[in-house]
């Protein structure tokens, strides 16, 4: 019966694996079936608890968008271009958001005291680009803070992917109010270009 429940909802399960499709992603992915439902599922039915519980401690994590749990619009996902593996997200004149990296804070170690976070990614394009690149704190449904980097980059070969990083330093104290943590690219310009390899590392300094 359980086997039957799961299938209804996309979802292939044995005694150790959970295999699912989510709708927009272009291919199956597996998780440990200890969760029950896969990360990006727990996310969307208000259990981020269980992902929390299930997950190792991280300081830093990298984002190769070939797998798509922790991340919410995925339907930007695209196979035109990749600096590693298929897959990137792209945004043009209808696309706003990036692919959005979405983290527990009770998953990364000792978020206390490692309050730097850095990201850093590659990006292509052939334009002077003028976005955003975006990490906000929720709880819940309710946005805490919200911190805004310009990405201002002359890309002039549409054949190189360039880097860009950058650190925000978050206030301990909206740290412990919020549940969630929110990275992503805005493209309010509307321009077209794809990013990939998201790199997130929570430390206590800028280095």
């Amino acid at each position: 019966l359980a086997c039957n429940v799961e299938y209804v909802h996309g979802r292939l399960v044995n005694s150790k694996w959970i295999y699912c499709h989510r709708q927009g992603v272009p291919r199956p992915t597996v998780y440990y079936s200890f969760l029950k439902q896969c990360p990006s599922c727990c996310l969307d039915l208000g259990l981020e608890k269980r992902l929390s519980g299930a997950s190792l401690k991280f300081s830093e994590r990298k984002y190769d968008f070939e797998t798509t749990d922790r991340m919410t619009n995925i339907n930007t996902l695209s196979n035109d271009y990749a600096f590693s593996g298929s897959w990137s997200s792209k945004l043009n004149e209808t696309t706003e958001f990036s692919v959005t990296i979405v983290e527990i804070i009770n998953s990364i170690a000792d978020i206390e005291n490692n309050n730097f976070i850095r990201l850093s990614f590659k990006i292509l394009g052939s334009d002077q680009i003028n976005s955003n690149a975006v990490l906000s704190l929720h709880n819940n449904e309710k946005q805490i803070s919200y911190y805004s980097t310009p990405v201002n980059l002359n890309l002039t070969d549409k054949n190189k992917w360039e880097d860009f990083d950058c650190t925000w330093l978050i206030n301990k104290d909206l740290i412990k109010q919020s549940k969630i943590i929110k990275v992503y690219i805005l493209n309010n310009n509307k321009q077209t270009f794809y990013v990939d390899d998201f790199i997130l590392k929570f430390s206590n300094n800028y280095n």
